[in-house]
C-alpha cells in the first residue's frame, strides 16, 4: 500500500506522529508539502517529506491560480512515483489537488475536513462551495477531526440531495496525543470550593483563543465570592497585533501570563490546575483539552467546536458559548460543583486519542480502498 499525503501544513507534530505510526504498521508513504514563497525549503523534515515551492506571493490571493499551479507541479511530482491512494489533509487547499488528480489520473483519495474548511472556506467563500462539495462527492472517504464540524457542515452547507450519500462514507477520527501524556497520567483530584482555585488556558494569546472572555467570566465568579486565579500559558506570536489585549489581561491581579513551555513543564501546569478552560471561537480539535483530562483536570470547552461531541456534556466538563461571558462563568461554576465526579471521569475515554489506535483506523481505510 503506497500512500501520498498532500499536506501543505506538514511540520506540525500531529502529522509526523501519524506518519511514524503508519510506518510502524507497514504503510509506505511520502508527503507532498507545498509551501509559501520565502518559506524555508530546507530542513528539519524527514526524508519522506518532499517540500515544493510552486506558486508566488500574489497567487495566494487567487484560489484557482495558486492551486492550478500546485496541481501542475503535483503531476510532475507523480511522474516517477507510484501511488495507490492520496490522502488530502484539508478539504480545499489539499483536497483540490487530490480531486484534480483523481479526475485526470484516476487515483482514489480520502480527504480530511478541518476547522478552516468549515469556518473559513464554506462559511465565507461562497464562490468555492461547489468545488468543496465536488471534492467531497468524489472522495472515497471523508474524515472529520471533530464531530461538531461534521454536524455543522451537514446542517449548514451540504445540499440535502447529497447528504445520505456523503454520510455513508464519513468517519470521525480525532487527532492523537503524545504518548508522554498517557505514560504520566494523574489520579483523580478533589477541591474545596472555598479555597483558592486555579483555572488554566494553554494556548497562544489571541482573539480566537478567547482568553479575554474566560478572564471576564472569572471576574464574575470572584465577585460572587470565589477565589480563582487564572494562569495563561503560551505567550504571544504577534505582540504588536495583540498589544491592547495583552495590556487588558495584564491589568488583572488574578491573571498570570506564562511563556510557552515544553511538555515536561506543561504537564505540571495541567496537573496543578483545578480546571482547564479554553473557549476558542473556532477550534479544529484542541490537543490541550485531552492533555488536561489525562491529568484528571476537568475542562470547559467550546460548544459546536473542537472536542464537543467526543464526550457527553457533563461527563468530563461542560461546553460553553464562546461569545457569552455569563455562560462561560456558569460552566466553570458547574465544574466546581461537580468536581469530584468530573475528575474521576476524566481518564475513562481517552484511549481513543492514542496514535496507535488512530493510525490503525487509517490503515484499515487505506486497505479497504486499495483492495477494491
Amino acid at each position: 500500500m503506497k500512500v501520498i499525503h498532500i499536506n501543505s501544513d506538514y511540520g506540525n507534530t500531529i502529522y509526523k506522529n501519524l506518519s511514524d505510526e503508519l510506518f510502524e504498521l507497514g504503510v509506505e508513504q511520502r508527503v507532498f508539502k507545498f509551501v509559501r514563497p520565502n518559506n524555508s525549503l530546507a530542513s528539519g523534515y524527514d526524508d519522506y517529506v518532499d517540500v515544493r515551492l510552486n506558486y508566488n506571493n500574489i497567487d495566494r490571493y487567487f484560489f484557482h491560480v495558486k492551486h492550478n499551479k500546485v496541481v501542475k507541479d503535483f503531476f510532475e511530482y507523480l511522474s516517477d512515483k507510484d501511488a495507490d491512494i492520496l490522502h488530502a489533509h484539508t478539504l480545499f487547499s489539499n483536497g483540490y489537488i487530490a480531486y484534480q488528480t483523481y479526475l485526470r489520473k484516476n487515483i482514489p483519495y480520502i480527504v480530511t475536513v478541518r476547522n478552516t474548511d468549515v469556518n473559513v472556506f464554506f462559511r465565507l467563500m461562497v464562490h468555492l462551495r461547489k468545488i468543496g462539495i465536488n471534492i467531497l462527492l468524489n472522495a472515497e472517504k471523508i474524515i472529520f477531526i471533530s464531530p461538531a464540524h461534521k454536524e455543522m457542515l451537514f446542517n449548514k452547507y451540504i445540499p440535502s440531495k447529497y447528504a445520505e450519500m456523503l454520510i455513508k462514507k464519513t468517519s470521525i477520527i480525532p487527532n492523537g496525543i503524545d504518548e508522554y501524556y498517557f505514560e504520566n497520567k494523574n489520579k483523580p483530584k478533589e477541591i474545596d470550593a472555598s479555597d483558592e482555585l486555579t483555572v488554566l488556558t494553554a494556548a497562544w494569546i489571541n482573539k480566537n483563543k478567547n482568553q479575554i472572555n474566560v478572564c471576564k467570566a472569572i471576574q464574575i465568579l470572584n465577585l460572587k465570592g470565589f477565589n480563582i486565579k487564572y494562569r495563561i500559558v503560551g505567550g504571544v506570536e504577534k505582540h504588536n497585533t495583540y498589544k491592547k489585549l495583552l495590556e487588558e489581561l495584564e491589568s488583572h491581579s488574578f491573571i498570570k501570563l506564562i511563556p510557552r513551555k515544553n511538555k515536561e513543564e506543561l504537564i505540571e501546569e495541567y496537573r496543578q490546575a483545578d480546571i482547564f478552560a479554553m473557549v476558542s471561537h473556532k477550534e479544529t480539535f484542541g490537543l490541550s483539552y485531552i492533555e488536561a483530562l489525562l491529568q484528571c483536570t476537568p475542562i470547559v470547552y467550546t460548544k459546536s467546536q473542537g472536542v464537543d461531541g467526543y464526550f457527553k456534556d457533563g461527563d468530563v466538563g461542560y461546553a460553553a458559548e464562546s461569545n457569552s461571558v455569563e455562560d462561560i462563568a456558569e460552566k466553570i461554576e458547574m465544574v466546581i460543583d461537580g468536581y469530584k465526579r468530573l475528575s474521576m471521569n476524566s481518564v475513562v475515554e481517552v484511549d481513543k486519542f492514542k496514535w496507535a489506535s488512530i493510525s490503525l483506523q487509517y490503515k484499515e481505510i487505506y486497505n479497504s480502498i486499495g483492495s477494491r
